[in-house]
């Protein structure tokens, strides 16, 4: 850098020893600001007596392979960085993966899948696939992973029933997922699990509700309109079927009060009759209310009983 030979300090050693120097690397600084990296080798230059009279400078620039170099162990160090991030997200997911090879059985399982499923890594990995699926679920399951092993399909997605270690049947979500090599053959898949148990009961939960609210709507169209036809054949005039048929009405409301109250279980006979009669208290000697129907034992009645 400043006019002094590269090699000086090294030739002054050769020759002061008769020892050669061998890929000793220097760092060499141009004019313009550039530098190279360059190896040296030296080695002691004798006559026939062999006596020492000089030295053989060799220089070699290495720039481009160091820098190879370099750059690859960074790549190592980038490489080795993001394994161990994808290992510890693999490992630490909430939900379930598995690799499977294409003879079904379990390469590698995370620990969130044990979980969800009661078995431990070593069960799992010592098992296949569909050995602990339920009965009922496993042709499915088993015919859409045969495709996707042969390349008929890519990916697929869908429920089934899986038998926990304690017996417990449980609803799994799974992905299904290939991984192939640059010519296209298949290494492994991955499946990705979830315990949706919760989410399918709600669901059937909800689809029981919704049934047994159509069938009470129903049932209670077909209370009106055989009122409406009752009372429509005993009027004398619309005013006085539309008197009859809101009175009736009214009491069918009251019934259905009494049944809310009670959760639709069971209600008391005489709470019942009360609120159904309500509306003709008071309306003539021969009203309900003044014959004592009112007046009648106290039981529990059901909901199944048929009261409106």
């Amino acid at each position: 850098m400043d006019g002094t030979p590269v090699a000086r300090s090294l030739v002054a050693e050769v020759l002061a020893t008769g020892k050669p120097v061998c890929d000793v690397e220097r760092i060499v600084e141009h004019a313009d600001g550039t530098t190279l990296i360059i190896s040296v080798n030296i080695d002691p230059l004798r006559d026939a007596k062999g006596e020492l009279v000089g030295a053989v400078n060799c220089f070699l620039d290495v720039t481009a392979r160091k820098r190879a170099d370099a750059a690859l162990e960074r790549s190592q160090l980038h490489a080795l960085e993001q394994e161990q991030r994808l290992a510890a997200t693999y490992e630490h997911a909430a939900i379930g993966i598995s690799e499977v090879d294409p003879g079904s059985r379990f390469l590698r399982v995370n620990e969130a899948i044990c979980a969800i499923t009661g078995y431990s890594r070593k069960e799992l990995l010592a098992g296949r696939l569909f050995r602990y699926t339920h009965p009922d679920d496993v042709d499915p399951d088993r015919e859409a992973f045969r495709k996707q092993v042969a390349g008929e399909l890519e990916f697929y997605s869908g429920q089934k029933r899986f038998v926990r270690r304690d017996g417990r049947v449980i609803w799994l979500s799974v992905r299904s997922s290939p991984i192939r090599d640059a010519d296209n053959r298949l290494q492994y898949v991955v499946r990705v699990v979830q315990d949706v148990t919760e989410h399918e009961a709600s669901e059937r939960r909800q689809k029981l509700l919704m049934d047994e609210l159509s069938h009470r709507v129903k049932n209670i169209l077909a209370t009106v309109q055989s009122l409406a036809s009752q009372t429509a054949r005993a009027a004398s005039s619309p005013a006085a079927f539309r008197e009859r048929f809101e009175g009736r009405l009214i009491a069918l409301s009251k019934a259905h009060d009494q049944l809310t109250m009670h959760h639709w279980e069971s209600a008391d006979l005489r709470e019942v009759l009360s609120g159904s009669l309500a509306p003709y208290v008071g309306s003539g000697a021969g009203s309900p209310a003044r014959r004592g129907c009112c007046a009648a034992p106290a039981r529990r009645v059901d909901a199944g009983d048929g009261v409106p």
